[in-house]
C-alpha cells in the first residue's frame, strides 16, 4: 500500500527557510524548527521531503578549519 506524502503546518516554513538560504545544516534546522531537542525528528522529517521530492541534500566530511 502506497501512503501518500502530506506537508504538515511546520514543513512551509521549512521548506521557505532552505529556499531562502539554500545551505544548512540538520542541526540547524533542529534548532530552529524543532526545538533542538532531537536531531533525530529533525533528520527523519528531512528525510521525508527528500523521499516526496521537495528537497535534495548531500553530506559532507566538515569544514576545513585554518
Amino acid at each position: 500500500m502506497n501512503k501518500q506524502f502530506q506537508l504538515v503546518d511546520r514543513d512551509i516554513p521549512i521548506l521557505v527557510f532552505l529556499w531562502k538560504w539554500k545551505l544548512t545544516t540538520t542541526a540547524a534546522i533542529a534548532a530552529k524548527f524543532f526545538d533542538g531537542k532531537n536531531l533525530n525528528t529533525a533528520y527523519n522529517r528531512l528525510s521525508k521531503l527528500k523521499q516526496a521530492g521537495f528537497i535534495t541534500y548531500q553530506f559532507t566530511k566538515g569544514l576545513n578549519r585554518f
